[in-house]
């Protein structure tokens, strides 16, 4: 057919299939001509979901690439594996010692998802709590922060990281509330603190990250060897 020999205008990948038009005219069972999508048309999306995650340089973390010589890095990459393999119907969490190798973990199931097509978003904790502490005010607060509720998919870094204030607390409340009652929206999340300290901060958010996680929940006790940044 013709129309299949044209060549299309869609960017950031080829197809040699639709030659990057995004379909493709086809005969269906009675002889009609129908024009069809593209199989590359998943991979375009998820190529824009990448764009759009903002991971960064998080992007080239693999499971495949976190070693795991000590028993309890092993531990931390079989529960990952066991995820990606499951529904994804719990959140998943690494808590405790910095530096050991939480953000590794969780930005590989991250990129993980990102390949499969899901729509995953990247949140620096301090950095955007500040941005949104910021905007309390401004009339587009909401719709910032439903950026980050309704994210299908959102990866929350170093959440409670450094001073909190009763404004993080509300935020960081708001933020998990949401994500917890919409049974829906998967939430990976790191923190140095551990559940004993969540508690601490709040009680309410402890509880509903735990109860989410489920058996996706992990603490790395306190440990300044467990500290790979120290060894560089």
């Amino acid at each position: 057919m013709q129309y299949n020999a044209s060549t299309g205008n869609l960017k950031g990948y080829y197809c040699e299939k639709c030659h990057n038009r995004g379909n493709y005219l086809d005969i269906d069972n009675y002889g009609n001509e129908v024009l069809r999508a593209c199989d590359c048309m998943s991979k375009r999306d998820a190529l824009r979901n990448i764009a759009k995650s903002g991971m960064g340089d998080l992007l080239d973390k693999k499971l495949s690439t976190f070693v795991a010589a000590e028993d309890w890095q092993k531990t931390m990459k079989e529960m990952a594996q066991k995820y990606a393999k499951s529904d994804k119907d719990h959140w998943f969490g690494l808590f405790g010692q910095s530096g050991c190798g939480k953000t590794h973990i969780c930005a590989s199931l991250g990129n993980w998802m990102l390949r499969k097509g899901y729509k995953v978003l990247y949140m620096q904790w301090v950095q955007e709590v500040k941005s949104l502490k910021r905007m309390a005010t401004d009339p587009e607060y909401s719709r910032v922060f439903a950026k980050w509720s309704t994210a299908p998919v959102l990866y929350i870094d170093d959440l409670f990281k450094g001073k909190v204030t009763e404004a993080d607390i509300n935020i960081a409340y708001e933020l998990i509330n949401y994500r917890y009652n919409n049974r829906d929206k998967v939430t990976l999340i790191s923190s140095e603190l551990d559940l004993e300290q969540l508690s601490s901060v709040d009680g309410a958010i402890a509880g509903r990250i735990k109860e989410r996680c489920g058996e996706y929940f992990l603490q790395i006790p306190k440990d300044q060897s467990k500290n790979w940044r120290l060894k560089i």
